[in-house]
C-alpha cells in the first residue's frame, strides 16, 4: 500500500514564525513610515531551506481586497536567461499556511534567487476592482557550497568554464535545466543557460532518478519517492517499502498515465519498470526478465544464456512512452532499445548493434530494426525521448557491452546525440540527425539529450571521465552556450533535463 506522508504544514508554520521575528531587516526597501502605515509593506525576510529560497513577509495586507500575490527575481546584468517569477492565489497561500490573517500578513516563498548576491525582488498584490500594489526588496543571499566527497575531487558548479558564453543572438526554447546528481549534498541542481545555479534540492542526496512535473521535483530515495516543491518543502509522494522494489537506479521518465520508475527488485538488477501516478499509486509493472524470456521461448530459443539474473544482463537506464504506437520504449545499455506493448507487455521490436550477443538468437533477431546505409546503430545509449515530430531521440554513448559476449562494436570515442525515424512496417530506423561536436568527445556512460521547443540540451556527463560538459543548441545546431565543470564526473550531472520554472502558477 502506498503511504502518503507530509511535513508541509509544520515547515511552513516555522517559516512564517521565523519571518515574523525578522521584521525590519536591513537592506529592504518599502520600510513603514507614519504616512503610509496602512499600506502593504515588506517587513523582512529569512532564508528558506537553501540560499536560493527566501521567505519574504508582507504586512498591512488588506486580505479582503487581495486575490493574488506574485513575485519576480530580477535577472543579473548581462544575462540572457528569463527572469524567474510566479503567481500565487491567496487561497493557495492560505491553504499552505502562508497567510497570517490575524496580523494581516502574508509570507511569500520566493525562489530562483542567485546565491552570494544582492537580489532585487519585486512583489505585486492584485485583486478584483483593479486593486494593485507593487513592492520591491533587496534580498541578499549566502553562497551555496556543494558537498565534498572524501578521497575525490571537490568541484563546485560555480567553477564552470564558459567554452562558449551564452550567445544572446541564438534563441533557445528553455532558460533552465535540472542536473541529476547524487553527490552534491542536494539533488537535483538547477542551472540557468547563463551558467548560474538557481535552485538546489532541499532534502540532501537521493538516488539518481528524478524529474520535474507540474510545479514539483520528484526524486527517488531508496524505496520512497520524494516530492520537493520550489519553496523547499519536502513530502513523500510514493512509499514502496511494502513492495520488493527499491533503488531508483537511473531515471524517472514520463509515462502514459504517470511516471515511469526504474527500480531494482529483490535479486533482480535494473530490469524492472513500474508506472505510478503523482499520488504514488502503482498503475502497472513491466518485468524485463519475464518479457524477454517469454519472447525467446515463443521464438524457439532457450533464454538462459541471455536472460541471466546473476549479472546486470539488461541494465535499464531510460524509458519513455511512444504515444503514436501506445508502447513503452526502453533503453537497455547492454543490448538495444526495445519497444513493448504498453498494455500486454509483449515485445514488439528491437534497435541495436547486430554484432552483440542478442542478435545471435533468432527469436530476437526477428524483431530487429535495420538502420539504412549512412546511419549508425545506437550503442550503450541513454536518455530516450520522442521529439515533437514523433522521432526517437537518444544519446549514443557508443560503449560496447560489459556483461555479454560478443560485446559488439565500440564508437565511444565519438559519443553524440542521434535521432531516428522508426518505421515498424518496413522494420527500419532511419537516422535523421546527429550532432557532431567540434572535436570528438569521449563520454562512454550516462549523458543525455532532450528537446525543448526547437532547441536541445546536451549533457556529456562523463567527458573523458573527468568533467561534465553542457551544450545548448538551436534547431540549426548553432551553439548557444557550452560550459565545462572541471573535475565533476557523472555523479554531479549524469543527466540534464530542460525545465520551465520562469512563470509558474499556484492555485
Amino acid at each position: 500500500m502506498i503511504r502518503l506522508i507530509s511535513h508541509r504544514k509544520t515547515f511552513r508554520t516555522l517559516a512564517i514564525a521565523c519571518a515574523t521575528l525578522l521584521v525590519g531587516l536591513a537592506g529592504l526597501t518599502g520600510a513603514v513610515s507614519p504616512a503610509s502605515a496602512a499600506a502593504p509593506t515588506i517587513s523582512g525576510y529569512v532564508q528558506g531551506a537553501s540560499p536560493f529560497i527566501a521567505m519574504v513577509r508582507v504586512t498591512n495586507v488588506p486580505l479582503s481586497k487581495v486575490s493574488n500575490v506574485s513575485f519576480g527575481v530580477q535577472a543579473r546584468p548581462g544575462t540572457v536567461s528569463q527572469a524567474i517569477g510566479a503567481n500565487y492565489t491567496l487561497s493557495y497561500l492560505t491553504a499552505h499556511n502562508y497567510v497570517d490573517a490575524p496580523n494581516s500578513a502574508v509570507t511569500v516563498p520566493v525562489y530562483g534567487l542567485y546565491d552570494g548576491f544582492a537580489n532585487t525582488v519585486s512583489l505585486r498584490l492584485t485583486g478584483p476592482r483593479s486593486y494593485s500594489q507593487n513592492l520591491t526588496a533587496t534580498v541578499t543571499t549566502t553562497t551555496w557550497v556543494a558537498a565534498s566527497r572524501p578521497g575525490y575531487a571537490d568541484p563546485q558548479y560555480s567553477d564552470r568554464q564558459a567554452i562558449v558564453p551564452r550567445d544572446a543572438n541564438i534563441k533557445l526554447g528553455y532558460s533552465f535545466f535540472m542536473l541529476k546528481t547524487w553527490t552534491s549534498g542536494a539533488t537535483p541542481v538547477v542551472m540557468d543557460t547563463d551558467g548560474y545555479v538557481r535552485w538546489v534540492g532541499t532534502d540532501g542526496n537521493g538516488d539518481i532518478g528524478s524529474t520535474f512535473v507540474g510545479n514539483d521535483f520528484y526524486v527517488g530515495a531508496g524505496n520512497k519517492m520524494r516530492r520537493i516543491g520550489l519553496d523547499g518543502v519536502v513530502t513523500t509522494a510514493a512509499d514502496l517499502s511494502a513492495t520488493s522494489f527499491f533503488n531508483f537506479h537511473h531515471n524517472v521518465d514520463p509515462g502514459r498515465d504517470g511516471l515511469l520508475l526504474e527500480l531494482d527488485r529483490a535479486d533482480r538488477i535494473e530490469s524492472d519498470i513500474i508506472e505510478v501516478n503523482l499520488q504514488g499509486r502503482i498503475l502497472r509493472k513491466w518485468d524485463m526478465v519475464k518479457i524477454f524470456a517469454d519472447a525467446m521461448v515463443a521464438g524457439g530459443d532457450n533464454p538462459a544464456g541471455f536472460v541471466d539474473i546473476s549479472k546486470d544482463w539488461f541494465h535499464n537506464n531510460s524509458s519513455t512512452y511512444w504515444k503514436a504506437k501506445d508502447q513503452l520504449v526502453i533503453s537497455s545499455r547492454e543490448n538495444f532499445v526495445a519497444g513493448v506493448d504498453y498494455n500486454t507487455g509483449k515485445l514488439k521490436w528491437l534497435l541495436g548493434d547486430p554484432n552483440k550477443l542478442w542478435h545471435q538468437y533468432s527469436s530476437l533477431a526477428a524483431l530487429a530494426l535495420t538502420v539504412p546505409a549512412g546511419g549508425t546503430y545506437p550503442i550503450g545509449q541513454h536518455a530516450l525521448s520522442f521529439t515533437t515530430d514523433g522521432q526517437l531521440m537518444l544519446f549514443d554513448n557508443g560503449l560496447s557491452s560489459w556483461w555479454h559476449s560478443p560485446a559488439g562494436d565500440d564508437h565511444s570515442g565519438a559519443a553524440k546525440p542521434r535521432r531516428y525515424k522508426l518505421d515498424l512496417r518496413a522494420k527500419t530506423a532511419t537516422e535523421t540527425w546527429s550532432f557532431t561536436h567540434a572535436g570528438d568527445i569521449y563520454s562512454p556512460i550516462c549523458s543525455s539529450v532532450y528537446q525543448s521547443g526547437a532547441s536541445y540540451l546536451i549533457d556529456y556527463a562523463s567527458d573523458n571521465w573527468g568533467q561534465v560538459r553542457l551544450v545548448g543548441i538551436d534547431s540549426a545546431d548553432r551553439v548557444a552556450f557550452e560550459y565545462v565543470i572541471p573535475g565533476a564526473d557523472q555523479t554531479r550531472g549524469w543527466n540534464a533535463l530542460p525545465i520551465h520554472i520562469e512563470a509558474l502558477s499556484y492555485k
